[in-house]
């Protein structure tokens, strides 16, 4: 691995536990933990690995998270698995504070509508507060701001809904992107950061106005969705508070590329909150894994788990 991405990560306690790691099935780049590549079995491993306390609660949590568009479990063996670190960081939550409210239940993999017909929107993390007044949408991030390549999207995010196109007018309009229209698809590319940030940016807060806007029959066009899955009871609450926010994890070693994202996000915050177009949602500043879970060790998230990833 270049540079000291997983110098972030604290192996040794697992190591202690029997567990092994080296490079992952089928790959001889990406390291990982050796497990199998069954669903069940990577989720009976975590359990045991990290000592997950509340074991009947992370099954319920694993098969949202593993269960989403992707297939994601298939990355719950990498050590830089976004989802992983966002399942193992968020599934336990109790009385999480993050800006002034307190959270106690999280959702993974939520889907929301971008444009009728095409794939929705898949939110990481949605946590709804204690008293069942605000709900917190999170796009969590692991590595992935490391790198900043182009993005192919296809021209209907421009060409057939309204909101998708103002957003990304307002990005190329202000200097911080540009667009290059072909046939079928347009080149997106972000000139400071990663691109895909603001472009899943822009895909999450048209789903959540699609939230917002939803009617009775919304959440019966998400297929992959259970006959009783929990998930399922979002559409049918009411939020006083709806907010979006960004979760980046820091990995040392790799400082100037997350405040770079950080600063390039920001921008773009103030341009969409000031522009009005998403007057209903709050969209909060970027945050990060170890400002929210500081001292949350044996509280809001296991102590193997805190132990990790070093909050």
């Amino acid at each position: 691995m270049s540079r000291t991405e997983f110098d972030s990560l604290n192996k040794t306690p697992l190591i202690e536990r029997g567990i092994k790691f080296g490079y992952r099935l089928n790959s001889r780049t990406s390291e990982g933990f050796v497990v199998g590549e069954d669903r069940i079995e990577r989720r009976e491993f975590l359990k045991k690995a990290f000592d997950l306390k509340d074991k009947s609660r992370f099954n319920k949590k694993y098969e949202e998270a593993s269960t989403g568009s992707g297939q994601p479990h298939k990355d719950f063996d990498a050590l830089r698995s976004s989802a992983l670190c966002a399942l193992l960081s968020f599934y336990g939550i109790s009385d999480l504070e993050i800006g002034n409210e307190h959270y106690d239940k999280a959702y993974f993999e939520v889907q929301n509508t971008v444009i009728p017909g095409r794939q929705p929107s898949n939110m990481d993390v949605v946590l709804v507060s204690k008293d069942n007044k605000t709900i917190l949408f999170l796009e969590c991030k692991f590595s992935e701001y490391k790198t900043n390549a182009q993005q192919e999207v296809p021209n209907d995010y421009l060409d057939s809904c309204n909101l998708s196109n103002q957003l990304y007018d307002l990005v190329v309009k202000n200097g911080l992107g540009t667009i290059v229209r072909g046939k079928e698809k347009f080149i997106f590319k972000t000139k400071d950061a990663y691109s895909q940030g603001t472009k899943q940016v822009i895909s999450h807060l048209v789903g959540i106005t699609s939230f917002l806007n939803r009617s009775s029959g919304y959440k019966n066009q998400f297929s992959f969705y259970g006959d009783d899955d929990e998930r399922k009871s979002l559409y049918d609450m009411k939020f006083e508070k709806v907010i979006f926010q960004e979760i980046l994890f820091e990995l040392k070693g790799y400082e100037s590329e997350l405040n770079a994202y950080i600063e390039l996000s920001e921008k773009v915050r103030k341009l969409f909150v000031n522009s009005g177009l998403i007057s209903n949602i709050e969209f909060a500043p970027a945050t990060t894994y170890q400002k929210v879970f500081k001292g949350q060790r044996g509280i809001n998230v296991d102590n193997l788990v805190a132990d990790f990833y070093k909050y």
